[in-house]
């Protein structure tokens, strides 16, 4: 009865998605671009995953430069190594009269990001640098766009470009975040809790790609939020748009799955860029189901991934009455990552159905909108696949016929009933018959041999 994925993996992968490169932030990081900056001749950007999307900061007019805690030495490295660990943003302590800028979080967050590229630059002692940098914040709420553009070039030679003067506000940056709220976009993995995040990565963001090639880039991001289209940002990026079709051809290589499905990696990811950014994000979700956990995948789980290719053409009928329901009590929770936007939404359980037939979107909408909160999104997600109430009657006969000790990988009833409930949403009359199997069975023996995947 062991299926291919565990209800709580299930639910931690769609949770999760949404931070895709977003983490969150969704689908819409600009990550892998390559800017040529003008001020600093013959120096590539490399945008960084986790800090280069346009709306994930924010932006408010800088009054005066704060110096950066430490100076650019002429030996220092111009990119920075690929392997400097993401450490957490300390806990900084502030004064109770201190009036902050922004939110206590968000200042860490920015400042966690410049002391990782600080250290990888050597611009910065690692030792007291968050604390530095909070405060500098604190001082001219401008140095936190200084930042943000600094962090979103990853890159050690552009420091003094983004140190030396103030970043002016940017009026695209202002008009794209405010109609970022006007689509109810907020609060965002991807753009940031409100207008004001959003605008301060934006102009450090614009500060590096105004006037070179990849002005483009930024022109078409800001389009498609005038159009209320999140999903649209996707068309606009390099790599696919934060990698889609990457994540997707990666579970498929942890499955083992190549040739099976596609001749290599290559051919996996030319297939994939293909599709429509929505049929890709569907794919990549469905693909993933399974591969994302500490474990390797089981064999069944990579034996479903057949049933990802090729993605539908539109979203499955039902995801939109979910969706809604599910945004609008989820959205704004600090752990519900997925963003803010129907569509996306709906492409991303599309994705999920592919391999759970059995789910009915129409009782799993009505199951979200009975729930009063989301402070546990896992627990709202168990909606979309609901326990099968056979499945009590299987697992308590199974358990009561194993004997004591009972084998390691038996998860108890409770686990069994996850396993089963998931089994039936990916394949009903499989779990059907088991469950008729079992209830005319006569003795333990027949009971377990009812179970071929126990």
């Amino acid at each position: 009865m062991k299926h291919a994925l565990s209800i709580t993996a299930l639910l931690v992968m769609l949770v999760a998605l949404g931070a895709c490169g977003s983490s969150d932030g969704g689908t819409d990081d600009l990550g892998g671009a390559d800017v040529a900056n003008p001020d600093v001749p013959g120096v590539d950007i490399a945008l960084d995953p986790g800090q280069a999307d346009p709306g994930s900061d924010v932006a408010t007019e800088a009054d005066s430069a704060v110096d950066a805690p430490a100076d650019l030495p002429s030996d220092a490295p111009a990119d920075v190594p690929t392997d400097v660990p993401a450490d957490a943003p300390a806990d900084v302590e502030v004064e109770p009269d201190v009036v902050l800028p922004y939110p206590q979080d968000f200042i860490e967050q920015r400042c966690a990001a410049y002391c990782k590229l600080a250290a990888a630059c050597a611009t910065a002692d690692p030792e007291g640098c968050e604390a530095d940098c909070f405060d500098a914040i604190v001082a001219d709420p401008g140095y936190a766009t200084q930042v943000s553009c600094w962090t979103a070039g990853s890159n050690c030679a552009l420091h003094d470009a983004c140190f030396d003067a103030p970043i002016p506000a940017n009026a695209t940056c202002d008009a794209m975040c405010t109609k970022a709220g006007e689509c109810g976009f907020y609060p965002s993995e991807m753009l940031g809790a409100d207008e004001v995040q959003c605008g301060v990565q934006c102009d450090g963001f614009a500060f590096l790609v105004v006037g070179t090639p990849q002005e483009t880039m930024f022109t078409c991001i800001v389009d498609k939020i005038d159009q209320c289209d999140q999903m649209g940002v996707a068309e606009c990026l390099p790599d696919d748009g934060n990698g889609t079709c990457t994540e997707m051809c990666a579970a498929v290589e942890t499955c083992d799955n190549f040739p099976a499905l596609f001749a290599d990696q290559a051919a996996c990811e030319d297939t994939c860029a293909g599709w429509e950014s929505g049929s890709a994000l569907a794919a990549m979700a469905c693909a993933s189901m399974g591969t994302d956990e500490a474990e390797p995948p089981s064999v069944e789980s990579c034996a479903a991934q057949a049933a990802c290719f090729p993605p539908p053409t539109d979203p499955v009928p039902g995801t939109e009455p979910f969706c809604s329901a599910l945004l609008d009590l989820c959205t704004g929770q600090p752990d519900f990552k997925i963003p803010n936007d129907l569509t996306i939404c709906g492409w991303l359980v599309t994705g999920v159905t592919l391999r759970l037939p059995g789910v009915d979107l129409a009782d799993a909408a009505t199951c979200v909108e009975a729930k009063t909160d989301c402070a546990d999104p896992n627990a709202v997600m168990t909606c979309l696949v609901p326990f099968y109430p056979p499945c009590t009657g299987v697992c308590e006969a199974v358990d009561a016929c194993l004997p004591d000790p009972k084998p390691a990988d038996w998860p108890g009833v409770a686990g069994c009933k996850e396993w089963c409930s998931m089994g039936h949403a990916q394949n009903p009359a499989a779990i059907e018959q088991e469950v008729q199997c079992v209830s005319l069975s006569g003795d333990c023996a027949t009971t377990l041999e009812c179970l071929p995947h126990q």
